[in-house]
């Protein structure tokens, strides 16, 4: 991949974050906690990728009609409807929600297709969710999904609306 693709990668994926936090100092205790919880995040965006790219793994459809209502409360729902409303580079019409299990554990996933370019083939962003609504880490992919770009910012795909002056 060559440095100008892995530099529009990176906008791409920055700009559909939206405003994004981050997800914790490291040192938040002196057990080390925090760190463990990341690299676990990090395994596991690592084996979404692996299995998301077609080499294995679970993935169950869910039916557009309900979404919202299977999606858990919190994070999951509200980037759902949001997904759903916004009218630029996504194309709402394209969103999909399926289920993922991974080591006996389900974690929930929408994805949607972004407006194709130069640069990407058939771009898809993935959001994928803890089984509490949480919002575990988001995957840009890209050339019938065989290259998946991790992302583990904790924001919006929505920006924040504009402050009145």
């Amino acid at each position: 991949m060559s440095f100008r693709t892995c530099l529009v990668t990176l906008l791409v994926a920055a700009g559909l974050a939206g405003c994004a936090a981050p997800a914790g100092d490291a040192g938040d205790d002196e057990t080390g906690a925090t760190a463990d919880a990341v690299r676990s995040r990090e395994d596991l965006a690592g084996a979404f990728a692996v299995q998301y790219a077609g080499l294995g793994g679970r993935f169950r459809s869910i039916a557009r009609r309900d979404l919202i209502e299977r999606l858990p409360a919190g994070e999951a729902r509200d980037f759902a409807t949001c997904l759903a409303e916004r009218r630029d580079v996504v194309r709402g019409a394209t969103i999909a929600g399926a289920t993922w299990t991974f080591e006996r554990s389900t974690y929930f996933m929408l994805e949607v297709e972004l407006e194709p370019s130069a640069a990407f083939a058939d771009p898809v962003m993935a959001f994928v969710f803890y089984d509490d609504g949480r919002s575990a880490f988001q995957a840009l992919a890209w050339d019938r999904k065989r290259s998946v770009k991790l992302d583990f910012r904790n924001g919006s795909p929505c920006p924040a609306p504009a402050a009145e002056p």
